[in-house]
C-alpha cells in the first residue's frame, strides 16, 4: 500500500511540470530570437552591399570642372 500512495504523491506533484513549461517557454523565445536575428541578419548585410557597390560606382567630378 505504501507504493501505491508514493505513486499517487508522485503524479500530484506538479512542480516538475512548471519547470517543464518554463523550458518549452525559453526554448521557444530562442528559437523566435535566432529567426529573427537571421531575418534581421541578411536585411542588413543586403543594405551594406549595396551601399558598398553604390560606393564603388560613384564617381566624382570637380565643382566648374
Amino acid at each position: 500500500m505504501k507504493t501505491i500512495g508514493r505513486i499517487k504523491s508522485f503524479l500530484k506533484n506538479e512542480s516538475g511540470a512548471e519547470i517543464a513549461e518554463y523550458a518549452v517557454a525559453a526554448a521557444l523565445v530562442v528559437a523566435i530570437a535566432v529567426v529573427v536575428y537571421q531575418v534581421i541578419g541578411d536585411a542588413i548585410l543586403d543594405a551594406n552591399t549595396g551601399t558598398a557597390a553604390d560606393i564603388e560606382n560613384a564617381s566624382y567630378t570637380k565643382p566648374g570642372s
